[in-house]
């Protein structure tokens, strides 16, 4: 995630069941003037809020956009407990009325499967992604999977809003 005009707040949060790092997050000010970016992997929910008047938004996908994979989690879920910029954001009726995390765990993917889906592409590679040496790092066994690789490819696209919206990447 970039913010190629303007200034936002952009959020992940890890919602892989099993994970150790399960509900936590990571927050950054991505703006025209820092360029910084945000890497949201598979398995986490994403948001932002936009700090400025108005913010035009740049991302890649890993996948192409399937409506029923989207999942949607309040803003302010306590149990997640993001500090957030505004106290009181203009919300879309569908985010103003979305569920606490611990209300959507059966649509949620466990660790496993995220990581099995990314290793895939593992098989065709010498040596494994940066995100299978982090979870090595961290005591996960991983064995690249030895399966065909259908390549559908990422693609691009600006996305404008003055909204918070979460989707699972």
């Amino acid at each position: 995630m970039r913010a190629v005009r303007g200034e936002m707040f952009d959020v992940a949060v890890d919602v892989r069941r099993g994970s150790p790092t399960f509900a936590e997050w990571v927050g950054a000010v991505l703006s025209e003037r820092n360029f910084r970016q945000l890497y949201i992997p598979p398995g986490f929910v994403h948001g932002f809020c936009v700090l400025s008047e108005r913010v035009d938004v740049e991302y890649k996908c890993t996948d192409f956009y399937l409506p029923g994979d989207e999942i949607t989690v309040r803003w302010n879920d306590p149990e997640i407990g993001i500090a957030w910029p505004v106290e009181a954001p203009i919300l879309s009726a569908k985010d103003a009325a979305a569920p606490a995390l611990r209300d959507l765990t059966d649509r949620l993917p466990t660790l496993a499967a995220v990581a099995t889906n990314l290793f895939h592409a593992w098989a065709h590679s010498p040596e494994p992604p940066p995100l299978a040496r982090w979870l090595q790092a961290r005591g996960v066994i991983l064995t690249p999977t030895r399966h065909a690789l259908h390549h559908r490819g990422a693609h691009d696209h600006a996305y404008r809003s003055a909204c918070h919206r979460w989707c699972i990447v």
